[in-house]
């Protein structure tokens, strides 16, 4: 099983339509798919209309059994939801978590072929704990300079794991959302993703309003405007994710798709600048 936390630190909505987007495509073409809804705020459950007596929280502090927590949403495409709760969990119950969830998954639910988390907009504890069972990272980045802030908080957290479990999943890709090649900071913090992130940068998920529409009618891109832009987009990514073999992991830095300067590309270069430099 691939488990794949999605986060990012600003401009959340991104992260919850590639969850939920891409667990739908991948189902889509006969992948078992899990989504677990580690934001407090709950948006997967909204989205796909799930109302649901236990979730996520029941599963790690009311020793709930697996299986009752999961709700199918879709053929092939399931949910443990996340609510308000999650605010309240306790951080020692991270040790059980980490070392049982996958197996308990497995027994009490059939196996999946892939694990999708959606963490909160925040380093927090819930990041942390999903984290502890992912085993690859994927972060939607929108196209605005403050979500360049967000990206290094990532970066650096992930590096802190390492520090501290001595081992931490790897960022295998960037997905720039809300892209439009008309707009100059678009292009922009494209070149600036590729010339930081190099491979890992996925073929960008244009603007479309589809995609927010599809979320109010409760549906995936795919039922609700299966002609849109951001239909095919998707379809790309999903393409992009079955194929996705083993990158530099995130201690390395990636290579370059940039050949501008050794600095980099213009003066947001300094955005990643945090402890330690640019991200390797």
């Amino acid at each position: 099983m691939r488990s794949i936390a999605v986060i990012n630190q600003k401009g959340g909505t991104g992260k919850t339509t590639t969850v939920g987007n891409l667990g739908a495509a991948l189902a889509m073409r006969g992948k078992r798919v899990l989504m677990i809804d580690f934001d407090p705020q709950g948006a997967l459950s909204i989205w796909f209309d799930v109302t649901h007596p236990r979730s996520l929280y029941d599963l790690m502090e009311g020793g709930a059994e697996t299986r009752k927590c999961i709700y199918k949403v879709r053929e092939n495409l399931a949910l443990i939801p996340g609510d308000k709760r999650l605010g309240r969990i306790r951080e020692g119950i991270g040790a059980m978590w980490g070392g049982e969830i996958e197996e308990r998954l497995m027994r009490s639910a059939g196996p999946y072929h892939f694990l999708l988390m959606d963490c909160p907009p925040s380093w927090s504890l819930m990041s942390r704990y999903a984290l502890m069972i992912a085993r690859e990272v994927y972060m939607p980045v929108s196209m605005e300079y403050l979500s360049m802030i967000g990206i290094r908080q990532v970066v650096e957290g992930v590096r802190d794991l390492v520090d501290e479990w001595g081992h931490a999943p790897e960022i295998k890709l960037v997905i720039p959302t809300f892209y439009d090649r008309r707009q100059k900071k678009s292009r922009e913090i494209m070149k600036l993703l590729q010339w930081h992130f190099g491979i890992r940068v996925t073929e960008p998920i244009r603007s479309n309003v589809r995609l927010s529409e599809a979320i109010s009618y409760h549906q995936s891109i795919f039922e609700y405007a299966p002609e849109s832009h951001g239909a095919k987009d998707y379809e790309k990514l999903v393409r992009r994710v079955e194929d996705v073999q083993g990158t530099q992991s995130h201690g390395e830095r990636p290579a370059r798709g940039y050949s501008g300067p050794a600095g980099g590309p213009g003066e947001q270069n300094e955005i990643f600048k945090g402890r330690g430099g640019s991200p390797r």
